[in-house]
């Protein structure tokens, strides 16, 4: 038994330190997918109360994962192996989750009950996906903004991300084109992607930033300066919607309940046909999504606009 002497001289036994056990070790593995890697936020957000939580993904989605809300994760390389598992108590693959989901109210509820968190335990807002922002790529964004003219909290954000004609989740470069064009009258256009994309002529005041930003989180920083995003079924949504931007998504094969309904402010515009949705055929001779129309998009976004912060609503072509 340990003894402390005090000034008086008198003998005072130490109380005996309890030992406490360090919280258990986990690594959640995710490795691809921009969307996916934020839907996963829930699953690390609920693990990190009791455990010390590590998340094994691609390098470039990294800034995601050390943005999520609360207690982000530590990024490590991915893939994870032999030795470099061995630190862990618990390894959680969640590659083992896959696009179609059947069974689950979403994507996210797939990803929590592959970690064995029943859904159902949480609150809405405990299974909805939250980024936090960090200030530099605000920062970042705000001075891009500035330096090309652009008001920051006026302009309309397009997502033009993995652009592809085969692909069954875009509207056609005609009818976003002319959105831009019509929403151009009245609104600052910010157009944004990973990989450059031309545009026929525009106004100038429609503003091409695709594969001008250096990484997504930056981008979310432009983002996060708009009114309202407009966007298909892109990682770009994702992020908008985990950080809380007014969104209008237009979606044709992917069902709104799996991927996006959860988010906040959002306004579907959903074209999938019955019987057919969800659909990843790409090729499609008929894509549902092209029955969208370029005034409708123009109408929700300006209904979104004059309500930013209306309730998540579905509406169909």
């Amino acid at each position: 038994m340990r003894v402390t002497m005090h000034g008086s001289g008198h003998i005072r036994p130490e109380p005996k330190r309890k030992d406490v056990d360090p919280p258990k070790r986990t690594l959640v593995s995710r490795m691809w997918r921009l969307g996916d890697i934020v839907m996963c936020e829930p699953v690390s957000r609920h693990l990190s109360k009791s455990e010390d939580v590590s998340f094994s993904t691609k390098p470039e989605y990294h800034p995601i994962v050390q943005a999520f809300h609360m207690t982000p994760p530590s990024a490590v390389r991915y893939p994870l192996e032999g030795e470099g598992t061995s630190r862990y108590q618990r390894v959680i693959d969640l590659d083992g989750v896959s696009l179609v989901h059947d069974g689950y109210v979403s994507k996210v509820d797939a990803f929590l009950s592959h970690a064995d968190i029943d859904p159902s335990s949480l609150s809405e807002d405990e299974r909805r996906p939250i980024i936090d922002l960090p200030r530099r790529y605000s920062v970042w964004a705000e001075d891009i903004l500035f330096r090309r003219g652009i008001a920051g909290g006026s302009l309309v954000c397009i997502a033009r991300q993995s652009w592809s004609d085969m692909s069954p989740r875009n509207p056609s470069r005609e009818t976003i084109d002319e959105v831009c064009r019509v929403l151009a009258r009245d609104h600052l256009v910010v157009v944004l992607g990973a990989m450059p994309a031309k545009m026929g002529r525009m106004a100038d005041n429609i503003h091409n930033l695709t594969g001008s930003t250096p990484d997504v989180m930056s981008t979310a920083g432009v983002m996060a300066n708009s009114r309202v995003l407009i966007t298909m079924d892109t990682g770009l949504m994702h992020i908008a919607g985990a950080i809380g931007v007014p969104m209008v998504t237009v979606m044709g094969p992917t069902r709104p309940d799996d991927v996006s309904s959860f988010y906040r402010n959002n306004t579907i515009i959903h074209a999938g046909r019955d019987g057919c949705c969800p659909c990843f055929e790409r090729g499609c001779g008929d894509p549902c999504i092209r029955s969208v129309s370029a005034d409708m998009i123009v109408e929700v976004v300006e209904e979104r606009i004059s309500n930013p912060t209306s309730a998540t609503r579905i509406v169909r072509p």
